[in-house]
């Protein structure tokens, strides 16, 4: 299987290029640490460079980049070749699939991930962020790596009756049980989760939780300012795979507890006494977070909602797409529809872009400063990979037209070159999207679906 075994390539020392999970056969390396790792740039000064930036050699057997892969995040290191080198590259679902199968080899990258990631993560935590040098490194020594679920959450969500998905919903593995004691606090590394509790014979949605998210220390520290054993109070499972961190609570009360604000520690306390339970959505609220899960549309920062009691079906946002891409719009007016929303098939640009798996030229891409995964139709060559990984059928494929607006044709096959087709967030508009900014009767919102509370919000509006 290519994706598993990789492929070999060579690197002169004359230059560099970007490189991701890409495992050293023979030859050295040498990583230098930057914001932002550009592709295709000349080194004309190689030890300026080496003197100003913190620098590592990489030799042969090591592994590098496995971490920005696996999350499919931005890399933070520069890698160029020091002598003529080869390595083997390993795409993220490889890696992702020799995980699976190798015990040691997931063990060898949260070691690595301990050693050079762990520290900066909990850093972007607020709980974390000013937690003083000691206490961090007995965090950092005491967080334990735990992961649920498996990764082929990609099967196409349309077309699923009520009894699969609540099936699907069942069959979640379990990551905290309601009624069971805190054993110590969570913050979820990758993936998504959904938060319930059990009502009557089925479960009532509560909200759901993205990477970043925190669990259980509200839940210690109250049970410290009470004296009192720390219990669940609802339940948490995956959905798809979810990586976390564990962090015991004897290390909590230890090197954590004591740093906190007392502020944050007191409005906890005036939460806890002024709810008699945890605060559950209503009814409607619910079946939103819901259908959001199990359709997992909560994977979408920039999804497209539209309101039809407010809509006209005028389709001015379609024209005023068609009119800003060459008359060709990128969305269609059609998706799922719940409690009056419908959840437009316009591309979400994603978390998690599993349309980015497998493109052989590298056509489809997420901009690194903004986010939006675009497509570059000068390297696009029709395959239709993205737009069948696309489990949202958010891609199409069009017919490639010439400069006349005539259709262009494969002289060999006789058949309309095709291209794909997707949202790519009007990016280089200075203004918002041209379907949101075209709709008068503000039915149309381009709204990040991550978290519950933007929609719950423009829902009240």
């Amino acid at each position: 299987d290519p994706k598993i075994t990789g492929r070999s390539s060579s690197h002169s020392a004359k230059g560099w290029r970007g490189l991701v999970a890409k495992l050293l056969g023979d030859g050295n390396f040498s990583s230098t640490e930057s914001k932002s790792a550009q592709s295709g740039v000349f080194l004309q000064d190689i030890p300026g460079v080496l003197s100003s930036k913190r620098t590592a050699e990489i030799g042969p057997g090591e592994v590098f980049g496995e971490l920005s892969a696996l999350t499919r995040s931005p890399r933070t290191a520069t890698v160029f070749a020091a002598q003529d080198s080869t390595l083997i590259e390993i795409r993220w679902q490889g890696l992702r699939d020799l995980m699976k199968y190798s015990p040691q080899l997931r063990s060898h990258f949260d070691t690595l991930y301990r050693k050079n990631s762990l520290r900066v993560h909990l850093r972007e935590t607020p709980l974390l962020e000013r937690l003083p040098e000691n206490d961090l490194t007995k965090v950092v020594d005491a967080i334990e790596f735990e992961s649920f679920g498996n990764f082929d959450w990609r099967d196409k969500t349309s077309g699923e009756d009520s009894h699969d998905l609540y099936q699907r919903a069942l069959n979640e593995p379990i990551v905290i049980e309601e009624g069971r004691p805190v054993e110590g606090m969570l913050l979820i590394r990758n993936g998504f989760a959904r938060v319930w509790k059990s009502h009557g014979e089925g479960r009532l949605t509560l909200s759901y939780l993205g990477k970043g998210s925190v669990l259980g220390a509200k839940e210690l520290s109250l049970a410290v300012l009470c004296n009192e054993s720390p219990i669940w109070k609802q339940s948490v499972s995956a959905v798809g795979y979810l990586d976390v961190l564990r962090l015991p609570r004897d290390a909590f009360n230890d090197h954590l507890l004591g740093h906190l604000s007392p502020d944050l520690v007191r409005g906890w306390a005036s939460d806890d006494a002024t709810e008699p339970s945890e605060a559950a959505p209503g009814a409607d609220a619910a079946r939103r977070f819901d259908f959001l899960v199990d359709r997992r549309l909560m994977n979408g920062p920039e999804a497209m909602v539209i309101n039809l009691d407010r809509c006209t079906r005028c389709d001015d946002c379609l024209r005023a797409c068609a009119s800003t891409h060459d008359g060709v719009p990128r969305f269609t007016r059609q998706g799922p529809i719940h409690d009056g929303m419908q959840f437009t098939q316009a591309c979400m640009h994603c978390l998690d872009p599993v349309c980015m798996i497998g493109c052989p030229t590298g056509a489809i891409h997420r901009e690194e400063s903004t986010g939006v995964v675009r497509i570059n139709d000068g390297t696009c060559i029709g395959c239709s990979t993205c737009a069948n990984s696309c489990p949202y059928s958010n891609i199409q494929m069009v017919e490639l037209r010439d400069e006349s607006d005539a259709i262009v044709f494969d002289p060999e096959t006789g058949q309309p070159v095709l291209r794909a087709s997707k949202c790519d967030l009007c990016f280089d508009r200075i203004s918002e999207p041209a379907c949101q900014d075209a709709c008068s009767h503000d039915a149309l919102v381009r709204i990040d679906l991550t978290t519950p509370i933007p929609l719950v919000d423009w829902s009240k509006r």
